[in-house]
């Protein structure tokens, strides 16, 4: 996923020494998705982000303890994608009443089990003592949650289909939307489109760009379906008191989320403390992510 992919960095008039350029394919963020300039195939990197590459400066991390919660495993076939879904649900053990469930919605290159094995979203919930189901749905590797011209519509699938299984197999009526990279994108864009759907909705480094030159290939069609897509220009069917962003201050998305979040207001919850576009600062987060939610779950 590529922050820049418009604009023609190499080879700069007079480069520092410390910019070197690295092949796309070479450097993963967070082990699901590719960050570079796209439009080159390539990636300037400053200091900051050589340190990072090289293991000398890491995000901020945090393990809870493990859960003895159980994760189920199945799959839908849905009438928005070809073939059949893979799905995770996780709840708390008994059977006393949920306050609610959170959908997850996976980044670039990964599935359905992000969520339980590299945030492990339903540990954090029960760290918390928060007794709400997590679940997490499969939209392939770079679907960016809304309609393609190949047909699919992963968002559709969420909403019609994936929201009331949810529902339905963890007998809830409420629901968070939980995503992370291109699910985070994803769980704005959706709250976008059915606003009565999530009692609260959390984007963890959203793929959020300004401009249409700028986002990477594949996740648009083209400059149209960026515009139909554009969760900043939408941002007003959000419900800001209800929606939280985080974003480490060294992700490459960070522009896009600092812009949403001044569209958005004073009602929104936000934060950009020190991180990268990574797992390791997607959990260190989660934990105010899981209050914020179970919050407004209650509410």
């Amino acid at each position: 996923m590529g922050p820049r992919s418009g604009v023609q960095l190499w080879p700069p008039a007079a480069a520092p020494p410390w910019i070197v350029v690295l092949s796309r394919r070479s450097f993963l963020v967070g082990g699901a998705a590719s960050v570079g300039l796209a439009a080159a195939g390539v990636e300037v990197l400053g200091r900051d982000r050589i340190l990072h590459k090289i293991g000398l400066q890491q995000s901020p991390d945090l393990h809870v303890p493990r859960s003895d919660w159980k994760v189920h495993e199945a799959s839908l076939r849905s009438a928005h994608v070809e073939g059949t879904t893979g799905w995770a649900v996780s709840r708390p053990p008994g059977d006393d009443a949920l306050t609610g469930a959170i959908v997850c919605l996976h980044g670039f290159g990964a599935d359905h089990r992000y969520a339980f094995d590299a945030v492990r979203v339903h540990d954090v919930v029960a760290s918390a003592g928060e007794r709400i189901g997590v679940a997490a749905v499969d939209g392939g590797v770079h679907s960016y949650w809304h309609a393609r011209d190949d047909g699919t519509d992963t968002g559709r699938m969420v909403l019609n289909e994936f929201v009331p299984l949810v529902r339905d197999r963890l007998d809830v009526e409420r629901v968070a939307v939980l995503g992370w990279s291109m699910g985070g994108y994803g769980a704005l864009l959706l709250a976008e489109q059915s606003p009565s759907t999530f009692s609260a909705v959390v984007s963890s480094s959203g793929a959020v760009w300004e401009r249409a030159g700028e986002t990477a290939p594949g996740a648009f069609d083209d400059a149209e379906d960026f515009a139909a897509h554009d969760v900043i220009a939408m941002s007003d069917r959000l419900d800001a008191a209800h929606t939280r962003i985080d974003c480490g201050d060294h992700d490459p998305f960070l522009p896009g989320n600092r812009a949403l979040v001044a569209r958005l207001g004073s009602t929104v919850t936000w934060s950009f403390p020190t991180g990268w576009h990574d797992a390791r600062f997607w959990r260190s987060v989660a934990p105010r992510q899981v209050a914020f939610i179970a919050e407004r779950l209650r509410a």
